[in-house]
Order: structure tokens, then C-alpha cells, then sequence
């Protein structure tokens, strides 16, 4: 597999960090609640919890907000910076740090929980990171992913589009052309691969949008129509939830298995 172009992720992130586009409007926070409501059944307050990809806070602010034992690591060290001051001023213990997660600066068997969401589809080499999460769990340890579900076919035309104007979106700063959208099966496979159990499945949407640059730039054009689109999907992906079954009809995945494995690094 190739590599991943990293610096153009940290860009992104930048970008993100400079224009608000990160900044978490009211209903995005319904959204990943909703969703983090899901995971009730796996998490604890006596776990710790690897927030893989935690960008500037997303989940991991939400999750110690809830008395959760949450560190965090991100590629870019900009946005783990920005999350360690949005813990300080909502007054959590949220733990961030900037760090590779193909090669992450943890020991074997640390944390209990690792949670990845929304990060694995800009991965070219997904197998090396589920590698590391396998190495720094503890045995029955969870791993608990949320991705775009790459079987719904809502998220596949969406690709689709968005693999056409993957240039103009990149050049705006609303996306980079590392993105790589799987199915369900896949995930099960790999995995299962990586020695782990008990995996379940779940698809899901509570209507949540991706990052997006403020409204303020109503003077570009192209902006506003990519605006617009996502709009249009949205209501797609909220019609075709209501009409196919698990685990097709949700537009987000949600992948949780235990680690039986026993390997030793090296």
C-alpha cells in the first residue's frame, strides 16, 4: 500500500483551525452524542480510552466530559494544541498529544479502549494502524470505529461526486484526496485479521455534517454550491436510513470488537 501524504492532512487541519470550520455548532454536538450514546454498553469511567485522530477535541472533550479516563493523539500538533486548551477552559481531563498513529508513542497493553472515529478513511494503509491499536490494547481490550459506511450506496455516490471534484475540494480547504471509503465487510475482515473477536456492526446517521468553512464566505461560489450539496445529501441519506435494512441503510458505521490478542512487539 502507498503511503499516506501526511502534510496534506496537517494542512487541512490548519485550514480548519484558521477558518472555525472546526468549531462545533449546537446541532453537530446533538449528533455526536447521539452517537456516543451508542457506545454506553462498552465504556467505563475505570477504562482508559485512546481517542485516535482527536483532532481538536471532537469526541474526546465529549467523553471526559462524561467522567471518562480520555487521552487523545492527532497528527497534526496544532489541533492536539487547541484541544488541550478547550479541556483546560471547559475544566475536563481530556489528555491530548501529536503522534503518529501507524506508530503510536504508547506502550504494549496501556489503554483498554481504543475509539477512532472519522480518521481510518484518510488512511491509504488501514492495517498498519489497527496493527498498533492491537499492540497498545490490553488483552479484551475494545476497539470501537466509526467511519463513513462504504455500504450504503447514498455514502457511495457521494464518492463518487466527491472523487470528481476531489481537486477543487482540496484546493478550497474542505478536503484532501486521502479518502478511501469502505464497506462493512472489509472492516469485519481486517479485524478479524488482527486478532480480534465478538466484532459487531451497526450502521447508523443522526443527521451530523462534516467540517465546513463559516458562512462569511458567501463570495465564493464554489463554496456555496459545495454547501449545497451537502445539504442534498443529507436529505438522502436520511431517506434511504429509513427505507433499507442494517447494516445498508445508515450512512455512518459503527465497528467494535475485542482484542484476544497475545502478540508481543518484535
Amino acid at each position: 500500500m502507498k503511503n499516506q501524504d501526511k502534510n496534506v492532512e496537517i494542512d487541512l487541519m490548519r485550514r480548519e483551525l484558521v477558518s472555525g470550520a472546526w468549531d462545533d455548532s449546537e446541532a453537530q454536538v446533538v449528533c455526536r452524542k447521539k452517537a456516543l450514546k451508542l457506545l454506553e454498553p462498552e465504556l467505563n469511567e475505570r477504562q482508559l480510552i485512546l481517542d485516535a485522530g482527536c483532532g481538536p477535541g471532537t469526541y474526546g472533550l465529549l467523553l471526559a466530559s462524561q467522567g471518562k479516563n480520555v487521552i487523545g493523539i492527532d497528527i497534526s500538533a496544532a489541533a492536539a494544541g487547541v484541544a488541550q486548551k478547550r479541556a483546560t477552559a471547559q475544566d475536563v481531563d481530556f489528555k491530548p498529544m501529536a503522534g503518529d498513529l501507524e506508530r503510536l508513542p504508547l506502550k504494549d497493553k496501556s489503554v483498554d479502549v481504543c475509539f477512532c472515529a472519522f480518521v481510518l478513511h484518510h488512511l491509504p494503509d488501514i492495517d498498519r494502524t489497527v496493527k498498533e491499536f492491537a499492540r497498545v490494547l490490553n488483552e479484551n481490550g475494545k476497539i470501537i470505529i466509526m467511519e463513513p459506511n462504504g455500504s450504503n450506496p447514498g455514502v457511495k455516490l457521494s464518492g463518487i461526486i466527491e472523487g470528481r471534484a476531489s481537486n477543487t475540494c482540496t484546493q478550497l480547504g474542505v478536503d484532501t484526496s486521502n479518502e478511501t471509503i469502505h464497506n462493512h465487510k472489509y472492516y469485519v475482515q481486517l479485524l478479524k485479521q488482527n486478532g480480534f473477536k465478538d466484532i459487531k456492526v451497526t450502521s447508523y446517521y443522526f443527521g451530523g455534517l462534516p467540517p465546513l468553512p463559516d458562512k462569511h464566505e458567501s463570495h465564493n461560489f464554489k463554496l456555496q454550491i459545495i454547501r449545497f450539496m451537502v445539504q442534498v445529501r443529507r436529505i438522502m441519506y436520511v431517506v434511504l436510513y429509513r427505507i433499507l435494512p442494517q447494516p445498508f441503510n445508515g450512512a455512518d458505521l459503527l465497528v467494535i470488537g475485542t482484542n484476544a490478542s497475545s502478540r508481543q512487539d518484535g
